[in-house]
């Protein structure tokens, strides 16, 4: 049975999730929730073998023009020169496009790499700074004004809080 958190008070929500929210988790629970439940991040997508990516190369329909154009150079026409060249461009073009497919990955790798978004919470009864991911179910989170929300959560206490002005 999933609890539904939003219809609970908070004396109730904090019951369920077995956390003080004076003194937060304790490192042994936190450790024993994120063995459970994982890093608090998104899945990663299951990365592409070269060779699939080599082969997508070939649905653009002008790498499928240039190649049916070589292939027609080679065997009906006998025009080898023609042909050969035909199909190396094409081949040229795929590396080309694997080549500049791996660049944007590895930049969008670095980019992420570069944003680790940092968050209070309470362990132990302190107030300790940590990564986003280091986040477990029922953490006490500390959210000021200008920080980036880390997770999901529950309010326990909220002081002027409004939503954004409509731009």
């Amino acid at each position: 049975m999933t609890t539904t958190f939003h219809v609970l008070t908070v004396p109730e929500a904090l019951e369920v999730e077995q956390v003080d929210q004076q003194r937060g988790l304790s490192g042994a629970e936190a450790t024993a929730r994120r063995a459970k439940y994982g890093p608090n991040k998104f899945a990663e997508a299951e990365r592409e073998p070269w060779w699939r990516s080599f082969v997508r190369q070939y649905a653009d329909p002008m790498q499928i023009v240039l190649l049916a154009a070589g292939l027609g150079s080679l065997y009906p026409l006998k025009q080898w020169g023609t042909g050969v060249m035909l199909i190396a461009l094409t081949l040229l073009n795929a590396f080309l496009g694997l080549h500049q497919e791996g660049k944007a990955a590895a930049a969008i790798d670095a980019l992420q790499k570069m944003m680790i978004i940092k968050t209070r919470v309470r362990r132990d009864g302190k107030l300790v700074e940590l990564a986003a991911e280091d986040l477990v179910p029922g953490d006490v989170v500390q959210v000021e004004a200008g920080d980036v929300v880390p997770a999901d959560g529950r309010l326990l206490r909220a002081a002027t809080l409004r939503s954004p002005s409509p731009r």
